[in-house]
């Protein structure tokens, strides 16, 4: 026997105005869960190559990091996998020779691929080190999480970084 829906048998949640704290939260914030800050990829340009958020987070924000430092990290982490993701002839012959040596050639040559990921991971570091651990923040690579988001891992709270000033 097929149910039958009746505006009065389905139960419907009443309509409730947001809170507070939905209200502040802007459409562009990426809050805090659990100990991370999360940059989604930004699938609104060409969803093959992986391209995140430029918006900064008002999480960031508020540990003294400057908007411009990080829209220049996320940039230039963008223009990385642009850059990989580049189609050369280069890039044609080492698919073609890779394919012909059942991808032995890997074993001893760095694809184009590998070369660029390993200069975003240098990246990085150098811009966790300058920029992100002294507010208690870390970039993940997008790597580690199969290129879906940015992971900004929360070392220390806001606290602790005033008491250690």
């Amino acid at each position: 026997t097929r149910m039958e829906h009746s505006p009065e048998s389905s139960p419907r949640k009443p309509m409730t105005k947001p809170s507070k704290e939905e209200e502040e939260l802007d459409e562009n914030d990426f809050p805090e869960v659990d100990g991370a800050i999360i940059i989604p990829r930004d699938y609104s340009r060409d969803g093959n190559i992986p391209r995140f958020h430029e918006e900064c987070p008002s999480s960031v924000r508020q540990r003294d990091i400057r908007e411009e430092d990080y829209k220049k990290t996320i940039r230039t982490l963008n223009e990385f996998f642009a850059e990989a993701e580049t189609m050369t002839f280069k890039t044609f012959l080492e698919g073609c020779f890779g394919c012909l040596s059942m991808f032995s050639l890997f074993l001893c040559y760095d694809s184009q691929y590998k070369k660029i990921i390993q200069q975003m991971d240098l990246f990085l570091a150098s811009e966790n080190d300058k920029i992100y651990r002294p507010h208690g923040l870390e970039i993940l690579n997008p790597l580690f999480n199969g290129l879906l988001e940015i992971e900004i891992r929360v070392l220390e709270s806001q606290k602790e970084i005033s008491e250690r000033k």
